[in-house]
């Protein structure tokens, strides 16, 4: 938790089990242009739903790769670091306070992604609420619509099958640069190797090594991104034993070229700067 703040951490559970208070809310939709964006201490806590294109957070302990149905909460007070790794990225902002008993509460001490998937019961309340906002809503309805948000998500995780999968997806997080057994991550999962490729294609939308390229190429996005680090180096870090191989899968990505990618990025850090 980055900064001074004066609150009390509680269960992102509890907000069913305890008196909550809201206040301060304001919503958002955003395209920004900036790539890369610094926050040393957030002012408010907030929910970023991605509506389209990807970013990686970067946190002091931790970090995550967030894409379109993504919902991340950011606490009040915390430090992190957000880039842009496709050419555009548009987000909902949902800010808010959260008082329990007289003292301000936050979820977490650092961003928390809080589903991978929102469902379009969460989307239409963000949806929602901006546009009420922006039409001079009342403040009951503001509250009421953040509600529908919390309990959405809440519901959401309560049925979600993920968890069953989710030793596969620590695993291939971790070694992503490594040769993906399927029988062992099924192992893994308790599952049959069936079963687990089945679950994790409905829950990811991608099949286990197709998820491992894509992590793959997302670092490779963060990697092109500093310029002593030549493509083949890259290439190298991130396992693959083939530079045609490794530029192949990435146009098939991105549709671009590693070093095209890299002058894109490039001319757009110019731009900002200038």
């Amino acid at each position: 938790m980055g900064g001074e703040v004066n609150a009390m951490l509680m269960d992102w559970e509890d907000l069913t089990r305890k008196e909550c208070a809201l206040s301060g809310i304001s919503a958002i939709y955003q395209t920004p242009a900036y790539r890369k964006l610094r926050n040393d201490s957030r002012k408010i806590n907030g929910f970023l739903l991605i509506e389209k294109g990807e970013c990686h957070y970067l946190w002091q302990d931790g970090s995550a790769w967030l894409f379109p149905g993504s919902v991340i909460y950011l606490p009040k007070g915390s430090r992190h670091t957000m880039t842009v790794t496709t050419p555009e990225i548009a987000f909902t902002r949902v800010d808010f306070t959260v008082t329990v008993g007289g003292q301000e509460a936050f979820f977490s001490r650092g961003p928390m992604v809080l589903t991978p998937h929102a469902s379009p019961a969460c989307a239409e309340a963000f949806h929602r609420l901006t546009d009420e906002y922006f039409g001079m809503a009342s403040p009951i309805r503001e509250k009421k619509l953040l509600c529908d948000i919390m309990l959405a998500i809440l519901d959401g995780e309560s049925r979600d099958s993920r968890h069953r999968i989710a030793p596969a997806l620590d695993y291939i997080r971790a070694h992503y640069r490594e040769k993906i057994d399927i029988p062992a991550l099924s192992a893994l999962c308790f599952l049959s190797p069936a079963q687990m490729y089945r679950l994790f294609e409905k829950e990811t939308g991608l099949a286990p090594l197709a998820y491992r390229e894509q992590l793959r190429v997302r670092h490779a996005c963060l990697l092109l991104r500093e310029p002593e680090c030549s493509v083949t180096e890259i290439a190298s870090q991130l396992g693959y034993e083939s530079l045609y191989y490794f530029s192949r899968v990435f146009r098939r990505k991105t549709g671009l070229s590693p070093s095209e990618y890299r002058k894109l990025e490039s001319a757009h850090q110019t731009a900002q700067e200038s």
